[in-house]
């Protein structure tokens, strides 16, 4: 199945930039590689089952610029003459500068944390002495440590300082972030550019648990 797919893609000749249109999607495994054929390309992934939508947004990883849609199939006309342009996924890290260091923090070997809020204001700084903790810890171990908000990097500074925040805060846009993990805020753990576990605010692990 493999195997065909990606021939399958390969005959598409997918260039940097190009956006693709996945109906059917399931858990979007499709989807994911072609997001993921050519620099910057991206794809969308449209299912009728909001069960297999879920599923897609649990499996996503960070280094393919796929997002994932529920949608009918039902309608009577769909017009195409103008073509598809579909959003484009927009995961990005920035810093206080304006430099996209997405690739920097994703594709280094070994393991990352990411405090990820969609929402800074909202968020009530909600586990942030856990968070801290968990911090020092990782850091200290050896890891990487980031934040990842909605925020500009002034809003993200203060909140740093306020709380003391071990780590940086950098922005992203929020649909992405709603999309990276739901709870606000959230903890990502990433290892080797691949997701291996999110949690809510309320179930902030200690840094022991990661270890084991």
């Amino acid at each position: 199945h493999g195997d065909v797919v990606d021939q399958v893609i390969s005959k598409m000749e997918i260039r940097p930039g190009m956006q693709s249109l996945d109906l059917g999607c399931g858990t979007g495994w499709a989807t994911r590689r072609l997001a993921s054929a050519a620099p910057g390309a991206g794809a969308v992934g449209i299912d009728a089952s909001k069960a297999m939508i879920s599923r897609a947004e649990e499996l996503h990883d960070l280094t393919s610029r796929a997002r994932y849609e529920t949608g009918s199939f039902d309608g009577a006309e769909v017009k195409i003459s103008d073509g598809y342009e579909p959003r484009i996924m927009d995961f990005q890290i920035i810093d206080a500068d304006g430099n996209d260091l997405t690739e920097e923090f994703l594709s280094a070997p070994g393991d990352l944390l990411i405090h990820v809020s969609k929402d800074l204001d909202a968020s009530s700084a909600a586990g942030q002495e856990k968070l801290n903790a968990l911090a020092l810890e990782a850091i200290g171990a050896g890891w990487r440590f980031i934040g990842l908000t909605n925020a500009p990097s002034s809003q993200n500074e203060e909140f740093r300082s306020i709380h003391a925040a071990p780590y940086t805060l950098f922005t992203c846009d929020q649909t992405e972030l709603k999309i990276v993990v739901r709870s606000n805020p959230g903890l990502v753990w990433i290892h080797d550019g691949v997701i291996q576990d999110k949690w809510s605010w309320k179930d902030f692990p200690d840094f022991g648990q990661l270890k084991n």
